[in-house]
């Protein structure tokens, strides 16, 4: 193996293009002056997952009885869509008044059925730093220079596009979600007490967006904004076609959010990201992280890569922080489940 090895080498090495086992660090190290191509792969990171938190709405049945719209999430019924949505809006209900779903995990503090239904995403601003320009000199000379921050720190908008689905969940959460928000605004509700002693906005969802390598397997770029829905899809479900037998205008969901700067492939987007997953699963504290992997408080197994697949829809998600791998995390009840991988962890 190695003889051949060294004689495509040698090849390559005749044709121009430098051994071709080393052909990384010769595009690093010296200058291709014989222009031949560069033979390094062109990049090929993967699209990636995005991730949005859940909000910390006060949907209590004695708060949403001053909004008659949101009545029905106050269902007694579980196994209800309107359940489903309370409960991703509103996790302190799951955590502290037991009320919950068994259609969503309120161990996670991410919503499950806008990741798995997320067509695009678009908006992202560039970094794009201010700078300053001296005046003209005598013969009309200037210079300039950076004047500002390597930080993207104004307002934008983000457009989310979903794929719509039975039952139309995504247009009720939105439409929910906003009402809510203008509901604590006008004063016909009240976010919980926690967030008025805080001055904490309860609408607010962090927008995590992480590229993959083509493994999907560790974290390539990565940026994090706070934002709120500020359109909700509803009108759109009363078009009418005669001609139609099925409303196309709903097949796709498109809901703006405003959003508030950004950071962009800053290291500290992994704490926050780790350390709000154990606020919400105290047992995925990471206790001590290293290059071979990360220890975690408590009875939890990382689902091994390459069972990700069998285990797909299971887990909640950590990043170790040295290689940036994105790990996925099942407790025991759905370990044994899966039955994939008893004793691995």
């Amino acid at each position: 193996m190695s003889s051949i090895k060294a004689a495509i080498d040698k090849l390559s090495r005749a044709t121009g293009y430098g051994e071709m086992s080393t052909a990384y660090t010769n595009m690093l190290y010296g200058t291709n002056h014989r222009g031949v191509g560069n033979p390094v792969p062109a990049n090929r990171d993967n699209s990636g997952i995005t991730f949005f938190t859940r909000p910390s709405c006060n949907l209590t049945y004695d708060n949403i009885q001053g909004n008659r719209t949101l009545l029905p999430l106050g269902t007694f019924n579980p196994r209800t869509i309107q359940r489903a949505i309370r409960t991703m809006l509103d996790p302190e209900s799951a955590k502290y008044r037991d009320v919950t779903c068994p259609m969503v995990n309120h161990r996670s503090p991410f919503i499950a059925m806008l990741t798995n239904n997320l067509l695009t995403l678009d908006g992202y601003p560039d970094v794009a730093p201010q700078t300053y320009s001296s005046k003209e000199g005598i013969l009309g000379q200037t210079w300039s220079m950076y004047d500002g921050v390597f930080r993207v720190v104004q307002q934008f908008d983000l457009v989310a596009n979903f794929r719509n689905i039975t039952g139309d969940p995504i247009t009720t959460l939105f439409n929910s979600w906003i009402n809510y928000g203008i509901s604590v605004k006008m004063g016909d509700m009240v976010p919980y007490a926690r967030a008025i002693v805080e001055n904490e906005i309860d609408t607010d969802t962090g927008i995590y967006r992480f590229t993959l390598d083509p493994t999907r397997r560790y974290i390539q770029k990565m940026a994090k904004t706070i934002a709120f829905p500020i359109s909700s899809p509803m009108g759109a479900a009363f078009n009418f076609v005669g001609e139609q037998t099925y409303a196309q205008a709903t097949e796709q969901i498109n809901v703006q959010f405003r959003c508030m700067g950004a950071d962009y492939n800053d290291p500290i987007i992994v704490s926050e990201f780790n350390r709000l997953v154990a606020e919400f699963e105290p047992e995925l504290t990471i206790v001590r992280a290293t290059e071979e992997g990360v220890e975690i408080a408590g009875n939890y197994y990382q689902i091994p890569h390459r069972l990700l697949k069998e285990a797909n829809y299971f887990g909640i998600p950590l990043i170790n922080p040295y290689t940036f791998e994105l790990m996925w995390f099942v407790n025991r009840d759905e370990l044994d489940y899966l039955g994939l991988f008893q004793g691995n962890n």
